[in-house]
């Protein structure tokens, strides 16, 4: 079954408001690099005017790391910040809040989640893209 991308958009928004609230200290911009996300996400980043290039292989980024030469997102400002916070794709709100994901600048979510409901909603996420023909 085929869904618009406007119910797609507002059934992502629900899976984002069900997740954890993190109490952010705002210093994990280290952690924004080569990510992955669905192509729903992907194109709202896009309608917002960024492009983001497609997560690199770990080889490839383990290479990268030996030569401090990790790609930075393509979403930071110059100060650091998401330039497109609000449609910031799944894994970055999972960042913090998933217990493989946990912050090292000791940032706590109200509630942590295990690792397989992090796959769980990363599963969901990735068959409503699809379902969206993204």
């Amino acid at each position: 079954m085929r869904t618009d991308r406007a119910a797609a958009v507002a059934e992502l928004q629900r899976i984002y408001d069900d997740l954890p609230a993190v109490a952010c200290k705002g210093r994990c911009a280290d952690a924004c690099t080569s990510i992955d996300m669905s192509g729903l996400e992907r194109q709202r980043i896009r309608d917002r005017g960024v492009e983001i290039a497609p997560r690199l292989p770990v080889h490839e980024l383990t290479t990268l790391d030996r030569f401090d030469r990790v790609p930075r997102c393509a979403a930071l400002t110059v100060l650091n910040t998401c330039s497109v916070y609000e449609v910031r794709p799944l894994i970055c709100r999972l960042f913090g809040a998933a217990r493989g994901l946990r912050c090292e600048h000791g940032c706590v979510p109200d509630r942590e989640l295990t690792d397989p409901e992090a796959f769980k909603l990363i599963a969901q996420v990735t068959e409503l893209s699809k379902e969206a023909g993204l």
